[in-house]
């Protein structure tokens, strides 16, 4: 079942179609999370509304990332909205976030980084 994901999500990314590839990554997302009442972005680490969280491909398409399960994570709007297509690192730097701790909180949630 994950290879035939990883497969639809190549053809996606293929197709220049990652958009939609993103909603349905989004929507598996959004089913895995069991605590939707605390939750915290990853990036910025404050509680926010789940129903305001968009998906995010921690490395993004213009770099080669892929809509996958693996490579995509939800965040608050203000984090997505200021991460663009940057890299990851990029917009820790940015932003003034701790590079490491990022990468810690997305390992936990199961993310290759």
């Amino acid at each position: 079942r994950a290879k035939r994901r990883e497969e639809r999500s190549k053809i996606v990314a293929f197709d220049k179609k990652a958009r939609d590839g993103a909603q349905i990554v989004r929507r598996d997302l959004l089913n895995s999370i069991t605590s939707k009442q605390n939750w915290k972005c990853p990036y910025c680490n404050l509680n926010k509304k789940i129903s305001f969280s968009q998906a995010d491909h921690i490395h993004p398409i213009n770099k080669g990332g892929l809509s996958t399960y693996q490579n995509m994570v939800l965040i608050c709007r203000e984090c997505n909205s200021n991460k663009k297509a940057l890299t990851l690192r990029v917009f820790a730097k940015n932003m003034n976030y701790n590079f490491n701790k990022i990468c810690d909180r997305l390992e936990l949630l199961g993310k290759d980084v």
